[in-house]
């Protein structure tokens, strides 16, 4: 197609040729839509699963705040997830937002970017019960531009220091719960590479 209009093909044909590559190329389109979907529910998935041993991990082997600030991340992932999908429930976005509250309540008061991350959360809660409270027009612009930042002033937060008493006391200490969580946390980053090559080779589609 990119031929095509470079040479000014569509000049002399009426876009004939181009209204027979759009015909093509439309059902490819609904098939790539429908894969990805797929492909997002996997991933979703199996980060969850991911996240949800680290946490277990860690408050097994008595690191309760940095579990307590993973599982936050969890949820605010959660919140914002809500609001893409299209059954979007005010109700139960605002369940979700005293589950992030009370979990920003066990949380140590802390310095510097962990300070910063509770301020985002109340920014993205904030976000989120304007977006509840306008138009069915509304869009979630906001809620997702202020996630992000969130989610990059979390990727800054020391997670190790968060149970600095803790870590002070099990210096030189190693527990199968502290290896699964190091394996887990090394192992994480890679999971999306795996959940696509088991979706792009398993799936009929793309025999």
């Amino acid at each position: 197609m990119e031929n095509y209009y470079a040479a000014g093909a569509y000049t002399t044909d009426s876009y004939a040729q181009a209204d027979k590559m759009t015909a093509r190329f439309l059902p490819l389109y609904d098939r790539f839509v429908s894969a990805y979907d797929r492909l997002d529910a996997i991933v979703t998935d199996h980060y969850k699963e991911m996240r949800l041993a680290q946490i277990d991990a860690m408050r097994s082997d008595g690191r309760e705040n940095a579990a307590t600030f993973l599982e936050l991340r969890a949820k605010a992932r959660e919140l914002v997830r809500m609001l893409r999908s299209g059954g979007h429930d005010p109700e139960a976005t605002e369940a979700k937002i005293r589950e992030i509250n009370t979990l920003i309540e066990k949380l140590p008061a802390g310095t510097g970017y962990l300070v910063t991350y509770k301020n985002g959360i109340n920014s993205l809660v904030a976000a989120v019960r304007a977006y509840n409270a306008e138009s069915p027009t509304r869009t979630n612009s906001a809620t997702s531009s202020r996630f992000n930042r969130l989610a990059a002033t979390g990727n800054n937060v020391d997670v190790n220091a968060l149970d600095a008493k803790n870590s002070t006391e099990k210096q030189g200490q190693i527990t199968p719960h502290t290896v699964l969580t190091e394996i887990l946390t090394c192992v994480m980053p890679y999971c999306n590479y795996l959940a696509y090559i088991q979706m792009f080779f398993s799936k009929e589609d793309f025999h």
